[in-house]
């Protein structure tokens, strides 16, 4: 979700930032028994390793609340938001085109779709009997 979805990035820089860090400090460790993978080595004789991960469990959980806090912000302010699952949520607010929306629509409308006019402005909806309003 924070991998190559620049909106979000932009709008939890911090939880953004620290997302970074953990997976960083993931790829590091997985990089790292790679190179070994005895597992009796990196289970057992590795003494540092559940540590680690336990941290970096921990911080993502944190991570993880906080962007919970950010969407049930958003669900507040956008009460039909509640209704939606939180893969769905996060596809309509980190998309750049608001045509992606369509593919949602349906979870929050008794809609077929919309109907944008210049710039990609909503003019209107068409439900699901093919009125349009």
């Amino acid at each position: 979700m924070f991998i190559g979805n620049e909106d979000i990035r932009h709008q939890l820089a911090e939880v953004t930032k620290s997302f970074d860090k953990i997976h960083n400090q993931f790829k590091k460790i997985m990089d790292t028994t790679n190179k070994n993978s005895n597992i009796y080595y990196n289970c057992v004789q590795n003494e540092s390793r559940k540590a680690e991960l336990t941290t970096l469990l921990h911080k993502l959980e944190q991570t993880q609340k906080k962007l919970n806090d950010y969407l049930g912000g958003k669900s507040k302010t956008f009460p039909r938001f509640y209704f939606i699952s939180t893969p769905d949520l996060l596809d309509i607010l980190g998309s750049p085109d608001p045509e992606d929306i369509q593919r949602h629509l349906d979870k929050l409308f008794y809609a077929k779709r919309l109907v944008f006019g210049k710039g990609k402005v909503i003019k209107g909806m068409v439900d699901r009997k093919g009125e349009s309003f």
